[in-house]
């Protein structure tokens, strides 16, 4: 192969890499958040619990915003939050 071959090849497999370390980190960030859900029996809007009552790790706290945006974490009108496990 030629060195430019050779950096093709590299860069298709970084980024596929890549890819697979963001969807395993991805899924250890909802397990997390899960838990932390869990902990507080936050399964219901009557026990939904504010963001700092989660007291989230910083590391998932950009996935938290991701999921709210996709509706599976559901947000009360006063501004708290709660997982429907068994839709989610």
């Amino acid at each position: 192969m030629s060195l430019i071959e050779d950096f093709v090849v590299v860069v298709i497999l970084g980024g596929l890499l890549g890819a697979v370390i963001g969807l395993l980190l991805e899924r250890k960030a909802d397990e997390y958040i899960r838990n932390r859900f869990r902990e507080k029996n936050a399964n219901s809007p009557d026990k939904a619990v504010t963001f700092q009552q989660l007291e989230l790790e910083d590391w998932v706290k950009a996935r938290f915003r991701r999921l709210v945006k996709q509706g599976k974490i559901k947000q009360t009108l006063d501004g708290r939050y709660y997982i429907d496990f068994i839709e989610w």
